[in-house]
């Protein structure tokens, strides 16, 4: 997973999706929309509260956090997603959260998706951490919309 503002296949972006349709993504893209399965905490029910791993849609590669903080994909055991604790997340429809089990929380920053507790590097505003969570899959930000994307115009 690369740090660079460039975006690649396994770089996680945000992206304003403005008036196209809810699920169109960016050409060469593949939006969190296209997630089709994931896997559940403990409990096995697909229940708010349970941690998940998000895969992307017909492959094998989940959503994780780097050691950085930035939000990749890779699968399991590649690259740096050798953690559980960094690819199992949590989403909190009522307070629009999305964190990963350790607490930190998903946010905006640019054009770049990232993790850190709330108050910790530029995870200061609630604007930038709020998110919604279509029936879809689609994770967008509450403020303006832009929405997790991982663009695939360059490889890995």
């Amino acid at each position: 997973c690369r740090k660079s503002l460039s975006r690649t296949k396994s770089f996680m972006s945000l992206e304003n999706m403005g008036e196209v349709a809810p699920m169109s993504t960016p050409p060469g893209s593949m939006a969190i929309s296209d997630v089709d399965s994931m896997e559940h905490g403990t409990c096995g029910m697909d229940c708010e509260k349970c941690p998940e791993i998000l895969y992307r849609k017909d492959d094998q590669y989940q959503l994780y956090a780097n050691l950085d903080g930035y939000l990749c994909t890779a699968k399991a055991g590649s690259h740096t997603n050798t953690d559980n604790a960094r690819r199992s997340f949590v989403f909190d429809s009522a307070s629009g959260i999305l964190r990963l089990i350790d607490g930190k929380q998903v946010f905006a920053r640019g054009d770049e998706a990232r993790v850190a507790p709330e108050g910790a590097h530029d995870n200061i505003s609630d604007e930038l951490r709020r998110w919604t969570r279509s029936e879809a899959g689609v994770f967008s930000l509450v403020a303006d919309g832009r929405q997790l994307y991982i663009d695939e115009e360059e490889g890995q």
